[in-house]
């Protein structure tokens, strides 16, 4: 940093307003720093009361009510209890390349930064040391009922059943016996939709055995959850870098490509580079993507419970 660094520097250690503690929820709720982490909670990370009971407008009963999520007073407790890592603020701060990316797209420097915080930390709660959950029950119903959708009349099919000990397994190929399966599977997920069926929809935690995932899983749900966030956002393209020999990337990608190498989710300074050594585009977080799509993690969230 060579051009007028030191104003620079000076408007940036005044930027990040500190977090105030909340003892409720609503108080969470209404904490003007958590805007853009109440956004994303209350999109990916809803809690469900199954106890409560709430009347339908016909007249009728409902148990169990989907309600704003409990991520931000979460995190807010975590964050004033020092559970979460904020040793990497000064490096956001410094990031001159962030932080006119920010000003482009009109966002405030404060809750983008509590909103990556939280991001980061759910994202490590549920790929970091955590408890394996198993597929849920209406997954290994859909699983099968998918396999099953691939029989023809002219495509041969065989389901095994075997009781533990047994030698002897009961082997099922007939075309009919298959089909007539398959109409159950069908109808009975028809009869039970996907709205936190207690049974279908809970899956086993298995508190005894925990699981680690590959680093690019965390990368992959930081850049999932980011990537909603800013996808309508329009930059301001009028906004000029405070250094005039540079420009100012409207990249969102490579904004959260450069949040992954500012938080340490990565240290491969590659997530922050714009060009290659060849001055072409470097789009590294994209290209690392390219083969992971709806990707599911299948891990209790050890911080959030979720």
């Amino acid at each position: 940093m060579s051009w007028n660094t030191n104003y620079f520097y000076y408007l940036c250690t005044q930027m990040i307003k500190e977090l105030p503690y909340h003892e409720t929820e609503l108080a969470c709720k209404n904490e003007p720093l958590l805007e853009y982490v109440c956004e994303v909670s209350n999109h990916f990370w809803l809690s469900y009361d199954p106890d409560e009971v709430i009347m339908m407008d016909d007249g009728t009963y409902k148990k169990g009510v989907v309600e704003e999520s409990l991520v931000p007073s979460k995190f807010v407790k975590r964050y004033s209890n020092d559970s979460i890592d904020i040793s990497r603020i000064k490096k956001y701060e410094d990031s001159i390349e962030v932080q006119e990316t920010l000003k482009a797209f009109n966002l405030d420097p404060s809750k983008f930064w509590y909103l990556c915080l939280c991001i980061k930390d759910y994202v490590d709660g549920q790929t970091i040391d955590t408890f394996k959950r198993s597929p849920s029950h209406r997954k290994i119903f859909k699983d099968l009922f998918d396999e099953m959708k691939k029989m023809t009349p002219n495509k041969g099919a065989e389901l095994s059943f075997r009781v533990d000990g047994s030698k002897h397994p009961v082997k099922i190929a007939d075309h009919d016996i298959l089909f007539f399966l398959k109409d159950l599977v069908e109808a009975y997920l028809k009869m039970r939709p996907e709205s936190n069926d207690e049974f279908l929809d809970s899956g086993h935690i298995d508190i005894h055995q925990t699981l680690t995932v590959a680093s690019i899983y965390r990368i992959y749900l930081f850049d999932h959850y980011l990537s909603w966030f800013l996808q309508d956002l329009k930059a301001d393209k009028s906004v000029m870098s405070a250094n005039p020999n540079e420009l100012i990337s409207y990249d969102k990608k490579l904004l959260i490509s450069r949040m992954i190498f500012v938080l340490g989710i990565s240290d491969d300074k590659r997530y922050y580079e714009e060009y290659d050594k060849n001055a072409r585009k470097n789009n590294f977080l994209k290209n690392n993507l390219r083969k992971y799509k709806d990707v599911t993690v299948p891990t209790l969230n050890k911080y959030y419970f979720m």
